[in-house]
Parts: C-alpha cells; sequence; structure tokens
C-alpha cells in the first residue's frame, strides 16, 4: 500500500477519534476521555520518522505544570497562604494532613487527560495535513458529520422522539438537539460545521466562478451542494430554539458580512451566501415550519426572570474568593454545591466560559493562557498561513467570544476536541500556491 493511502486511513481514522465523541454524550466520563487520549497516541506512535524529530513544547509543560500544581498534596500551612479559601473548604471537612488546592483533584485530573489529548491533537494535525487537497478532503469530512448531526435530530424531532437519544436531554421544548442532550451545545458545533462550510466554499471559489450559473454542473458542483447542507444547518439551528445558538448564529453572520464588506467594498460570493442565509433561508424555515417558539423565547426573555444572571454573579464572587491558583479545573460544580446547598436549582457551570475558566484557573492560570493565546494569534498572522485557514481560525474566534459569553460549551470533551483540532490547522504548512 502507497503512502498516500495510508495517510488517507490515518487522516481518517484522526477525524473519527476527534469527532467521535460529539456522537456519544457519555464521551465525557473520564474512562473515555483516557481512551481517546490512549487512541490518539497509538496513532502518533505510527508517524516514525516526524516523532524523531518531535520537540515538547515549552509551552505546552508550562500548562502541565500548572495543572499538575492545582492537583499535587500541599501541607495545610502552605495552603492557608496560597490559597486560603480552598484551604477552609477543606478544613469543613475535617481533612487533616495533606490538602489541594483544587477543591476536587480528580476532576482536575480529568481536565489534564483532556489538556494532553490536546496537544496530541496539536502535534498530529501538521503531519496529516500538508497540502490543499487534504485540507478540503478534511473539511468535506467534518462537513458529512454535521450533516450526519443535523440529520438526526431534525428526523427525532420531527417523530417526536426527542427523548429516545442516548440520554434523556436536559431539556425539552420540543426542539432539536442531534446527539447532544444539550441543544445548546449542539448548536455551537453547528456553528463550527457552518463556518467550515464557507472555509471549503473558498477554496472551491475558483472552481466555483468558472461554472455556468445556467449549465446542469453548476447544480452538480461542490459548493452548491454545500449551500444546500448549510441550509440543513440553518434549519437546524432555528429548531433547537436555543436564544445563545440563534443569537450566535446571526451575530456571527452580520460581522461576517461586515468584515467581507470592509476588505473588498464590493459583492462576492461569501458575501452574497451569507446574506441568502438571512433572508432566503430564514424565509423557507419561517414559512414552512415557523419560529414561534425561538420568537416567544426570546420574548420571554428578562434580566429578572434570567436565572444565568446570578450564576454570573457567583462565578464573578468565586475569582475573587479564588485570585491566584483558582479553584481547580473541572471544579465550578464542586463550589457551588458548597457554597449553595438549598438552591432549588442546581447548576454544573457558570453558562459563562470565560468566568468559569478564570475562577477555576485563577490569575496565574489567566496570565499563562494570555501568554498562548498571544503566540497563537502572533502565529496565525504570519504570511505563510493559508488565509482560508485564518479566515476559519478567526471566525471560531469570534464565535468563542459570542457564544462563550453565554454557555459552557467550551468545557465540554468533545466540543473542545474539535476546537483545538481547528486550531492546530494553524501548524500545517500548506502552500498558498499549491493546490495538490
Amino acid at each position: 500500500m502507497d503512502k498516500v493511502k495510508i495517510n488517507s486511513y490515518k487522516l481518517l481514522l484522526f477525524l473519527v477519534i476527534i469527532f467521535s465523541p460529539s456522537f456519544f454524550y457519555f464521551s465525557k466520563n473520564i474512562s473515555n476521555i483516557v481512551f481517546i487520549n490512549f487512541s490518539l497516541l497509538l496513532l502518533i506512535v505510527t508517524f516514525k520518522k516526524e516523532i524523531i524529530n518531535l520537540k515538547i513544547s515549552k509551552n505546552f509543560l508550562i500548562g502541565l505544570i500548572f495543572i499538575l500544581i492545582q492537583m499535587i498534596p500541599i501541607n495545610s500551612f502552605f495552603l492557608e497562604i496560597i490559597s486560603p479559601k480552598s484551604n477552609y473548604y477543606y478544613s469543613l471537612l475535617s481533612e487533616e494532613g495533606f490538602r489541594f488546592i483544587s477543591l476536587n483533584p480528580l476532576l482536575t485530573l480529568k481536565f489534564l487527560i483532556i489538556y494532553s489529548s490536546c496537544y496530541l491533537i496539536y502535534l498530529i494535525t501538521p503531519m496529516l495535513i500538508k497540502n490543499k487537497r487534504e485540507l478540503k478532503k478534511v473539511l468535506q469530512i467534518i462537513i458529512f458529520f454535521g450533516f450526519i448531526h443535523a440529520s438526526y435530530g431534525l428526523v427525532m424531532n420531527t417523530l417526536n422522539l426527542n427523548d429516545y437519544y442516548f440520554y434523556k436531554k436536559i431539556s425539552n421544548f420540543n426542539s432539536v438537539s442531534g446527539f447532544f442532550i444539550n441543544r445548546n451545545h449542539f448548536a455551537f458545533l453547528i456553528l463550527i460545521i457552518f463556518i467550515t462550510s464557507l472555509t471549503l466554499i473558498q477554496l472551491n471559489q475558483k472552481y466555483f466562478n468558472k461554472v455556468s450559473f445556467k449549465s446542469v454542473s453548476f447544480f452538480l458542483s461542490d459548493n452548491f451542494i454545500i449551500r444546500v447542507i448549510i441550509l440543513l444547518f440553518a434549519l437546524a439551528l432555528i429548531l433547537t430554539k436555543s436564544r445563545t445558538g440563534n443569537f450566535s448564529f446571526v451575530s456571527l453572520i452580520v460581522i461576517l458580512i461586515i468584515y467581507e464588506w470592509i476588505k473588498n467594498r464590493k459583492l462576492n460570493l461569501l458575501i452574497v451566501i451569507l446574506l441568502s442565509i438571512i433572508i432566503l433561508d430564514f424565509l423557507i424555515i419561517t414559512f414552512i415550519f415557523g419560529i414561534d417558539g425561538v420568537a416567544t423565547r426570546f420574548v420571554e426573555t428578562s434580566i429578572e426572570s434570567e436565572r444565568r444572571f446570578p450564576v454570573f454573579h457567583f462565578g464573578i464572587n468565586q475569582i475573587l474568593n479564588f485570585p491566584i491558583f483558582g479553584y481547580g479545573l473541572g471544579n465550578f460544580e464542586t463550589i457551588y454545591r458548597l457554597e449553595i446547598q438549598d438552591n432549588q436549582f442546581f447548576y454544573d457551570h457558570t453558562h459563562n466560559d470565560f468566568i468559569e475558566y478564570a475562577g477555576e484557573i485563577g490569575l496565574i492560570g489567566f496570565f499563562i493562557f494570555g501568554i498562548f493565546f498571544y503566540k497563537f494569534i502572533k502565529k496565525v498572522l504570519q504570511k505563510n498561513i493559508l488565509n482560508e485557514i485564518k479566515y476559519l481560525i478567526f471566525s471560531l474566534l469570534i464565535l468563542i467570544f459570542i457564544h462563550g459569553n453565554l454557555d459552557f460549551a467550551l468545557h465540554m470533551p468533545q466540543i473542545i476536541y474539535i476546537v483545538t483540532f481547528i486550531f492546530s490547522l494553524a501548524e500545517c504548512k500548506i502552500k498558498k500556491t499549491n493546490s495538490n
């Protein structure tokens, strides 16, 4: 078997490993997280020549050391100095001897394994994707996975089988949520695949411009098929009846239209497609399916009735209570149980990824992440990075900023793996002039 075929099989296996957790809710369990990590380790071992030249990133080691510090046993005297609030909670449990910065080290261990998996994804991606042809193949497979998610969710919703998923959904508003129990997380996944679709259209744009709109070949072209699939994504997103998902969808489209217009000062293919989504898709969906459910949920939203705002306030207070090292990755549920014991509404997440992560990692962790983010943006802005990859990454960053302020999708392993994979495309050395 030649090297090209072997690489294609490895690439497909790699994508299956990354995306398979999104089809199974129980993938958030630590045993499944360990399995994903082990699978990635086995895959990276197959790159014999590349492994020899691999160097462990200093950034990765710094992050690893920080997470380990949250988990290592510390004498109560020293813990009182660096994290008095953690020491206070351990004293309530009458824990003598060694204690931890993390309120539950086992939950932090889960994030340590996820963090290690993300680093492996970051290493493997540039080994497998080396030209535009392979990049197109990857984007096509991702869109196919999204098509399965959206189709499954729509079929289940149409047949009124909303609770016949692998797990019962968290909330049932007769809404679409694919293989997820949380429709907001499903919406975030579809939005990621939506911007992936726009990126693939850009890669195909040269071919698209040569196709006559009157010819049959246009209706069989890749971009026309992608455009039809985007309509399916729009339908699935609207029928999630998720305020966060639909607000993120419309906001993202408006921002991308403004960006494209400022950059080109004229109508181009992307602007036409984005405008058609707002005008054509929304009209079709409204006429056939209606948007009463979504509209009602937006109308009924108010500061007084919105339950997330008190949780935001609680999360910000915990940032102040654990300012240096945080209360440990993955431990919002722990601190909520300790602080709010008689509340009728229970929250295992803040519904704001930024507030939650800030509380979990503290100022030191935030500073480390800030350095990582600065270096990453500097890397993406380099001239040798493919423009389509830049578009995909910056679109994802915009989406994260919008959606992350209203939900906690970036605390879900199945989402973290996919986001990491897209960011790791910045490491791929693809020549701009090379289409093969």
